[in-house]
């Protein structure tokens, strides 16, 4: 093709749109175009809200990340070995300010220190971050599996699983 030759007519490349007619049922089928429309939009606001919902809800409910260092716990080398959690406290709430720990597990083979269980003034939005070490208890035997650690503060509460490897 030159620079000389005819142009190809755009007439027959473009689809031609047509405005429906008022007889032989053109009316109805604007309205059900229009309310196929309508509708569509309907569902896409309402998949929107309940989308923002949940995201809404799983960021007020996960007011407390939880991190580990050393999990799995191996105990064959080392039977002293220890793990660290590490609990980051977030301050989900407009009315409260102060943040109260808890970290418990209901085995009895296991120790769990967290030297701070109580942050003040933590303003809503922010954080706090502590260190928590989970340790077997040296008077009782402890065997290879999963255990159970309950977290809980006043605005929100979690579990997490410390696996140990033991002898």
């Amino acid at each position: 093709m030159s620079i000389y030759s005819p142009r190809p007519n755009i007439g027959n490349i473009i689809p031609k749109i047509k405005k429906p007619s008022l007889n032989n049922g053109g009316i109805s089928d604007l309205i059900t175009s229009s309310l196929g429309i309508v509708v569509i939009l309907i569902l896409i606001f309402a998949i929107a809200i309940v989308a923002i919902n949940y995201f809404v809800n799983l960021t007020e409910s996960n007011a407390i990340g939880v991190r580990w260092k050393n999990n799995p716990l191996d105990l064959t080398k080392d039977p002293k070995n220890n793990a660290e959690l590490i609990l980051t406290l977030i301050n989900n709430s407009k009315d409260t300010k102060n943040l109260e720990l808890i970290v418990d597990t209901k085995s009895n083979e296991l120790i769990i220190y967290c030297p701070t269980k109580s942050f003040e003034n933590v303003e809503a939005g922010n954080y706090r971050e502590v260190s928590c070490i989970v340790r077997r208890d040296p008077n009782r035997n402890i065997y290879s599996g999963e255990y159970s650690i309950q977290i809980k503060t006043n605005l929100s509460d979690t579990k997490t699983i410390l696996k140990v490897i033991a002898n």
